[in-house]
C-alpha cells in the first residue's frame, strides 16, 4: 500500500497542482483522511491509497442525486 507524506504528495495524488493551503483546508472539511504523523522534529500530514480511495468513493456517492 502506498503512502503519501506531506501535503504536496497527497494533493498531487488527488490530481491538484501546487501546495494550496485554502484548497488543503476545503479537502480536510469535507473528509479528506489524512492525519498528522511525526518525521523526526517535524509533524507532516500522511494518508495512504486505501484511505484516499475510500474516501473518493464516498465523495462521489455523495455528489450523485437521490436514488440514481
Amino acid at each position: 500500500m502506498q503512502g503519501y507524506w506531506g501535503t504536496l504528495a497527497i494533493m498531487s495524488r488527488l490530481g491538484y497542482t501546487g501546495n494550496d493551503n485554502r484548497t488543503w483546508r476545503r479537502l480536510l472539511e469535507r473528509g479528506l483522511p489524512a492525519y498528522r504523523r511525526r518525521s523526526g522534529p517535524r509533524t507532516v500530514w500522511y494518508s495512504d491509497e486505501a484511505l484516499i480511495q475510500a474516501w473518493q468513493l464516498t465523495q462521489a456517492r455523495l455528489s450523485r442525486p437521490h436514488g440514481v
